[in-house]
């Protein structure tokens, strides 16, 4: 949703707007490495929440890279993502991580596998059906060209959350007044490919 509304102020303003699409940057607040640093200072266990979760990694230096180059290459509306190559196992880094800190996994400290938490993937996606790559000057960094939205399609996103909002019983518009199931009810009825986890439809 936000990438088709920074699409749409693209279309509409004199300002030239882009986005950049990350994977896990690491060491970044609320990444992996700070959480299992800390998992660790307490003695352990670290925790994973599944044995065959993969994800993409970047590192800081690659993310604000990444900005900068979006923001030199940018014509306006794209969307750029960094060639990070290959998806890590969550379960590898993880016996990595305590390996680099002198400790033998599940001897010295346990990894704790907590399951996934509803609406989890176990394989992250960073392109969508519909979307094509497109080649920058930059060989690390390409281009995910989608349609522009329709003015239409805007017009009833905004909408949509307008009345949410709008619900405040002070009229003060606080999306604190705004319950979360009204929220997943207005993202599904916009997003139809946003599926029901499997763990929910039970």
């Amino acid at each position: 949703l936000a990438e088709l509304f920074i699409r749409h102020l693209n279309q509409n303003s004199d300002t030239t707007f882009c986005m950049v699409r990350f994977g896990n940057v690491l060491g970044s607040a609320c990444s992996l490495i700070p959480i299992w640093t800390d998992q660790l200072s307490r003695g352990g266990p670290i925790t994973v929440t599944h044995r065959e979760m993969t994800r993409y990694f970047m590192t800081i230096p690659e993310a604000a890279g990444l900005v900068l180059q979006a923001g030199a290459y940018a014509e306006g509306g794209e969307v750029f993502l960094l060639d990070m190559g290959q998806p890590i196992r969550i379960l590898d880094m993880a016996d990595r991580f305590l390996r680099l800190q002198g400790f033998a996994p599940d001897v010295d400290v346990q990894i704790e596998v907590t399951g996934p938490r509803p609406g989890e993937k176990l394989f992250e996606e960073l392109a969508y059906t519909g979307e094509d790559m497109l080649p920058t000057p930059h060989e690390s960094i390409r281009i995910w060209q989608a349609a522009q939205p329709e003015p239409a399609q805007i017009q009833q996103i905004v909408s949509t959350f307008d009345r949410l909002r709008d619900k405040s019983a002070d009229g003060s518009r606080r999306w604190r007044d705004t319950s979360s199931e009204a929220v997943v009810t207005a993202l599904r009825s916009l997003l139809p490919e946003m599926v029901t986890p499997a763990s929910a439809a039970g």
